[in-house]
């Protein structure tokens, strides 16, 4: 679910979405949600480089401030928390995992093969940065209730992509396939972070469950 992202900043091509549920009050197209929009992304990137370098403790709100140019209590207007700023990272990330995937065109003959293939294209920047992926699934975790908007749409973004997997085969019940799924997901990459599991683990454990799900 994973494009990669230089963790030094240099040469990405990455611009993440901005936050998705900050701007419902303000016009799309007025330039103060313009503004805003770019600053929401500018954070966000920031938060996403620091965690590539140095994991979850290295963002820190007032780095995330100094390398996005964008003032301390201006990024508490938008996120109250670095869990906040980095769900919403992922939530980003997985929309434009989704999108590549869409325009690669991906054909298989059954839909556990499908299943597999997206999810190998998903998972396949992801496995080279475990610093940034612990922070992420770190942040993930949190019980912070002002995270929960964020979580949303991350679990929106999943249901999308896996919709869009199986959406050509009939009587799939897809809406229970991303249910566990997205659990098999969460608990096969909080083993590799934790060190129990190796990385090559989460595709392993993603497509046995696709298999069992749909052959």
């Amino acid at each position: 679910m994973w494009a990669t992202i230089d963790p030094r900043g240099r040469g990405s091509h990455l611009r993440w979405p901005a936050s998705p549920t900050n701007l419902d009050s303000v016009s799309e197209t007025s330039p103060r949600a313009q503004k805003q929009r770019e600053r929401e992304r500018r954070v966000i990137e920031a938060a996403m480089r620091l965690a590539a370098q140095g994991g979850y403790d290295a963002v820190q709100m007032r780095e995330v401030a100094a390398n996005s140019d964008v003032a301390l209590g201006t990024i508490y207007r938008y996120f109250n928390s670095k869990d906040a700023v980095l769900v919403a990272g992922l939530a980003g990330w997985l929309g434009l995992a989704r999108k590549r995937i869409a325009a690669q065109g991906i054909v298989a003959d059954t839909a556990a093969d499908q299943l597999v293939a997206v999810l190998d294209s998903a998972m396949s920047g992801g496995i080279r940065q475990p610093r940034l992926m612990g922070a992420l699934i770190t942040a993930l975790a949190s019980t912070d209730p002002e995270v929960a908007q964020y979580k949303l749409v991350v679990e929106q973004e999943m249901a999308a992509m896996i919709s869009d997997a199986l959406g050509g085969f009939d009587g799939v019940d897809v809406d229970g396939v991303r249910r566990v799924i997205g659990h098999v997901w969460f608990s096969s990459i909080v083993s590799w972070v934790g060190g129990i599991r190796e990385s090559h683990s989460i595709n392993d454990e993603l497509h046995l469950a696709a298999h069992l799900l749909l052959d």
